[in-house]
């Protein structure tokens, strides 16, 4: 235990600093030699590194190697493939009426949502503050009469939420 705690802190303080590598390091990850690496740095400006053992920042480290895999790109069918990161779907925290996420019920719920907007805008409402609340009143009422469906209303879903 005590051997794995001095291992890891042995390997940060050879590692530099969190997001910092080692000419050293990026050398052996690409198979080329030092001098290489340290020509290519220098060539694209990055004054920190002046020999194996400097430091550079992620961000340098990565466009030197970049740089490199365009002169040799026989060097990146030896690098592991980067991992890739799959982006997580967004799921809303407001609740919705199931009812909603019927295929067959869409058509009825977008042509009820329509005749909301028209019918309030014949009366004179239009879309500002507060209108959220008149279109789900009239939508509510739409579903009912014309369709049969008893609609709960984002405001009736989520009671500790306020709409304007």
């Amino acid at each position: 235990m005590i051997s794995d705690i001095f291992d890891f802190f042995k390997k940060k303080a050879n590692a530099g600093t969190y997001g910092q590598q080692k000419i050293d390091d990026i050398s052996k990850r690409l198979g080329l030699d030092n001098r290489v690496i340290l020509a290519k740095a220098k060539s694209l400006g990055i004054t920190t590194a002046k020999a194996p053992s400097s430091l550079i920042d992620r961000i340098s480290a990565e466009w030197i190697e970049e740089e490199l895999i365009k002169e040799h790109p026989e060097i990146a069918a030896k690098l592991p493939p980067k991992p890739v990161i799959a982006p997580t779907p967004y799921v809303s925290p407001m609740k919705r009426d199931p009812q909603e996420d019927d295929p067959k019920l869409k058509p009825l719920f977008d042509a009820a949502g329509k005749e909301a907007i028209a019918n309030l805008a014949a009366k004179g409402f239009h879309k500002k503050i507060g209108f959220c609340h008149l279109f789900w009143g009239e939508k509510k009422e739409i579903l009912l009469e014309k369709y049969g469906i008893d609609w709960k209303s984002p405001s009736e879903m989520n009671k500790n939420c306020f709409f304007d």
